[in-house]
């Protein structure tokens, strides 16, 4: 009985370590293919996106002045996500038509940029945490496989003596 017991909470404690490193996982940033991304990579992507949220706002400077004002706000923390969200939706309604694809295009370069700043001020911890995580998890896994093929083994052998 004590063996399932400990069969058990092994299991559990494996299944939660997968859903821990799943998230460690997912924190280190790859590219479309799930290759790792490296610290160069992401300043080369970095500086295609500025080049393109450039360009954008330089073909469209009706918009920068209320974008810049939008980004500043929340480069400070003075507003939240959804307040930030709620600013973008409010210049969409006051812009003219024509300007809201390429407001729309500012938008996504500038949370795509945010997002690669974001990845490369956490690359390293994110793959510090998920080669502590592997170290662990790794052996948990063996530990857990090993106990299950003995209980198998035992219930097998023992199963013999009943009849």
């Amino acid at each position: 009985r004590q063996m399932c017991i400990r069969d058990r909470l092994m299991t559990v404690i494996i299944v939660g370590s997968g859903f821990v490193g799943r998230y460690f996982y997912t924190a280190v940033p790859r590219d479309a293919d799930g290759t790792i991304l490296e610290v160069e990579q992401l300043n080369q992507l970095i500086a295609q996106n500025k080049q393109h949220l450039e360009d954008l706002r330089s073909s469209h400077p009706e918009l920068v002045r209320q974008v810049d004002e939008i980004i500043a706000h929340q480069s400070t923390g003075r507003l939240n996500r959804a307040a930030t969200g709620a600013q973008w939706r409010k210049l969409e309604q006051q812009v003219p038509p024509k300007s809201r694809g390429p407001l729309r295009a500012i938008r996504e370069y500038w949370e795509r940029q945010t997002t690669l700043e974001r990845q490369i001020n956490s690359l390293a911890g994110a793959r510090r945490l998920l080669a502590i995580w592997h170290t662990l998890h790794v052996p948990l896994g063996v530990v857990v496989f090993a106990v299950a093929f003995i209980h198998i083994g035992a219930a097998l052998y023992y199963a013999t003596f009943i009849h």
